[in-house]
């Protein structure tokens, strides 16, 4: 079976999850990969068949989408460039983790499409949702713009009915052995690196690890340390933390959760897919704040926070094996059909 796995490249989940996911895929079949909207400098843990422009958010330096940016660099004439090029190889199979792309191309040839990611359950009518109904309303026909996808499989912080699943926590997440350290990490990708600076140095009697894509080589400066994105080196940090400040995305909350950190998650401001994360983690218990300035009493906090603790189980294998026998029993199918086809036209004539 040929199989095409592509994933946005613009979030830290979607490459987790494809780390994760990728290697059993390719023991189990021929499948190739696509990445598109990464901007990263550090070279992906995976192989990659196609690297393409594809869509971007762009945020300002105050932990804001910057809506300019992101329609300015949006390229409607690369993507249908893309969407033809892809269309010249033939697949059996097309995941999609909510990468627009590989969706539309899957629509146009009558591909087997499922889309596998986060997306497809964060607005599901059991979780808690904020805004308004045509809020709710208007951005799921935006997902579904996003990645057209006919079936989906979704991922949340708990599961809330049979399609959707707990997170997939990464191999080295799952084998490492937390620990209690001084230091807390900070991951907030939608702030500028020198307004992070400017806030938690005024917080002398914390030590902070912050992981930013903005950072190109490692710097200490008194209480703070700047590390450039890197899973090896951010899962170091994560598991010997003794908090986590994060955005409201999803894979980082979720191995924070699995780890037994205290966190706080500060969702990136016009960003709806957070902002519905934050209200299911808010939900859970866990701290969720909308600016940094909120962050005055870290220090009070780090004594009296209460420590929640999920133990997600593993369930990669057995999704992957479902999926892949769903289009197996389907082709298996359609060959009888066609057999039978032709024993009933040779018996004709």
């Amino acid at each position: 079976m040929k199989i095409l796995y592509a994933l946005q490249g613009t979030g830290y989940g979607h490459i987790s999850r494809a780390t994760e996911l990728l290697p059993l895929l390719k023991r189990k079949c021929d499948c190739d990969v696509l990445i598109s909207g990464y901007t990263g400098s550090a070279a992906l843990p995976f192989e990659v068949n196609y690297a393409f422009r594809g869509f971007t958010f762009h945020t300002n330096s105050n932990g804001s989408v910057d809506f300019k940016r992101t329609i300015k660099g949006l390229s409607i004439k690369s993507i249908i460039k893309n969407i033809w090029e892809l269309q010249q190889t033939k697949y059996d199979l097309i995941i999609s983790d909510f990468e627009p792309i590989s969706a539309y191309t899957a629509l146009l040839t009558h591909t087997k499409c499922i889309e596998l990611s986060h997306q497809s359950s964060v607005l599901k009518s059991k979780c808690p949702l904020p805004g308004s109904r045509f809020e709710q309303l208007s951005y799921k026909l935006l997902f579904k713009i996003i990645c057209p996808s006919k079936e989906a499989v979704g991922f949340h912080f708990a599961s809330i009915d049979k399609k959707t699943f707990t997170p997939i926590i990464r191999k080295a997440v799952r084998e490492i052995s937390p620990t209690a350290g001084a230091h807390i990490t900070v991951y907030l990708p939608g702030y500028d690196p020198l307004m992070l600076k400017s806030f938690f140095e005024k917080n002398s009697q914390q030590v902070f690890h912050i992981y930013s894509s903005e950072i190109k080589e490692s710097a200490n400066f008194g209480n703070i340390s700047f590390f450039k994105s890197d899973l090896i080196g951010f899962t170091s940090s994560l598991s010997s933390s003794q908090a986590v400040i994060c955005g409201a995305g999803f894979e980082t909350p979720a191995e924070a959760l699995f780890l037994g950190k205290k966190l706080i998650c500060i969702p990136m401001k016009s960003q709806y897919e957070q902002a519905c994360n934050a209200a299911f983690l808010k939900h859970l218990g866990i701290r969720i704040e909308y600016e940094l300035e909120a962050l005055h009493d870290l220090d009070n906090w780090l004594v009296k926070a209460p420590i929640i603790s999920i133990d997600y189980p593993e369930i990669t294998d057995q999704l992957l094996e479902s999926i892949l026998n769903s289009v197996e029993v389907k082709k298996t199918k359609y060959n009888s059909i066609q057999q039978l086809s032709n024993q009933l036209y040779v018996r004709e004539y």
